[in-house]
């Protein structure tokens, strides 16, 4: 599972808004994820599907807006 977190904080200084943010993308450092399906064929015969996914490692994203 891919979580995802995002945190803002907008503040006034004078006459302008300016906007804090931070993002943390892949907060648990999740590397892979499976799954498996099972189906049945034409002659009652069983097949199982594995995906197998692959996240990009965390990362971090701070930002700074200003609005005047």
């Amino acid at each position: 599972t891919d979580v995802n977190l995002g945190f803002t904080y907008k503040f006034n200084i004078d006459k302008y808004r300016w906007d804090v943010r931070l993002n943390i993308f892949n907060l648990l450092d999740t590397q892979k994820g499976e799954t498996f399906a099972e189906y049945e064929g034409f002659y009652g015969e069983t097949f199982t599907r594995r995906t197998v996914l692959y996240y990009k490692p965390r990362s971090y994203r701070l930002s700074l807006g200003l609005r005047f």
